[in-house]
């Protein structure tokens, strides 16, 4: 089992806007940088995530993914290129970039909480997510897992098993579990982005019928 640790940003929802919007807007200095304007690091420009490359000292290059949810501020994955970070690279990268983020919360009202949590799927998920998990990865595509029909529908199965559960999981411990099955950083990146997007539709079309998800 992998230890790691997880970084969410909780407070007001008007604090939270105001947050992301100065994370977005934010310079990154050094050893942090916005991702370059290429390929899949475009999924820094859709609204509700942000990509953080790091270059530093206590790491190799890497990504961290901020992700906006209504009620929180999540750091998902941080990831590695090309190389999978160690729990100890990984867990120094987010000191770094707690550094950073904590005095920014703390200005605008919120406040970071962080846990070492060692986790399995089981820890997490519920048997029905488990099996639609396995399911998906055992039948799809790995270069392009999406494409086909069957694979989407696989894909919805597993998403819908995912907001089923209140309140919704994290994808962050099954994008661990996908990067130790050998999936590519760029697949598992892409994917979660997908997830933590289909799960906040969902839960936004939940609120707009007045349905308690």
């Amino acid at each position: 089992m992998d230890t790691y640790p997880d970084y969410d940003i909780i407070g007001p929802p008007t604090s939270l806007d105001a947050l992301w919007t100065e994370l977005k807007a934010r310079r990154w200095d050094i050893p942090f940088a916005p991702p370059h304007k290429e390929g899949w690091l475009e999924l820094s420009e859709e609204a509700n995530h942000l990509v953080v490359r790091y270059a530093g000292p206590v790491a190799p290059l890497c990504h961290a993914t901020f992700t906006k949810f209504p009620e929180k501020i999540v750091v998902g994955n941080i990831v590695g290129h090309p190389e999978e970070l160690s729990t100890e690279q990984y867990a120094a990268v987010l000191d770094t970039l707690d550094g950073v983020v904590a005095p920014l919360a703390e200005a605008k009202g919120c406040m970071t909480s962080r846990s070492t949590s060692t986790l399995q799927l089981e820890d997490v998920y519920s048997p029905d997510t488990i099996t639609a998990l396995k399911h998906f990865t055992s039948s799809v595509n790995r270069d392009c897992p999406l494409a086909h029909p069957n694979d989407a529908e696989a894909w919805f199965n597993l998403i819908f098993s995912l907001h089923a559960t209140v309140p919704a999981p994290s994808f962050n411990v099954a994008a661990h579990w996908l990067s130790k099955a050998g999936w590519s950083e760029k697949i598992v990146n892409e994917l979660q982005c997908e997830a933590e997007t289909n799960i906040l539709l969902l839960s936004s079309y939940d609120k707009r019928i007045g349905r308690s998800s």
